[in-house]
């Protein structure tokens, strides 16, 4: 079989002996269920910001009060429209793979960046099924607030804010349950070796 271009890029990356047993990249969704909130909250914001500026600038305000509101108006795009536009960008050039000792996440950026985890350190693999077998693979549990920037184009907070602990997942994929499934696979399969040896001894 013809290898795709990813393949061969993942391939790059991959270790001695390590196979390729499922790639994948996330679907493009764009909006999630915290966009419920964040929306109305951000437009408030951007129009509150706006009053401010108008004002400033009726009243003949000194220009660095009329500058004042500039960073904060572009802060509010940026959540409202600009975020979209990355969150796009980041999902067009994200592969997620499964091999034969780890789960993989390859970005291109300005250049490749690689996060991954051997299969044997997964102690919890959290699924978020939503619907129609399309979800979430999530490994690990970390600290919720760092888990709520994840996904939503507000990614470099967790950056910013030193996060720890931070898990990798698989965002918005289809067939998540064959990801879990073939990971369960691997586990088994390691722990079922390690008992083989262990009786040999």
């Amino acid at each position: 079989m013809k290898q795709t271009s990813d393949e061969k890029t993942i391939e790059n990356y991959l270790y001695d002996n390590e196979k390729i047993l499922w790639l994948g990249k996330p679907k493009i969704k764009i909006f999630s269920v915290l966009d419920i909130l964040i929306i109305p909250v951000t437009i408030i914001w951007l129009g509150i910001i706006v009053a401010w500026e108008t004002m400033a600038f009726s009243i003949g305000a000194p220009f660095i009060f009329q500058l004042f509101a500039v960073p904060y108006i572009l802060i509010g795009l940026y959540v409202l429209i600009g975020r979209y536009i990355l969150k796009i960008y980041l999902k067009r050039n994200t592969n997620y793979c499964v091999t034969n000792q780890r789960i993989i996440i390859l970005k291109k950026l300005k250049s490749f960046k690689v996060e991954s985890e051997e299969i044997s350190n997964l102690s919890i693999v959290n699924i978020e099924n939503k619907g129609h077998n399309f979800g979430n693979v999530i490994f690990g549990n970390g600290y919720i607030m760092a888990k709520a920037y994840e996904n939503i184009g507000l990614e470099f907070l967790i950056k910013k804010r030193n996060y720890k602990n931070v898990p990798l997942a698989f965002y918005d994929i289809e067939n998540i349950d064959e990801v879990n499934n073939q990971i369960e696979s691997i586990k088994y399969e390691m722990q079922r070796n390690i008992e083989l040896s262990d009786k040999e001894k």
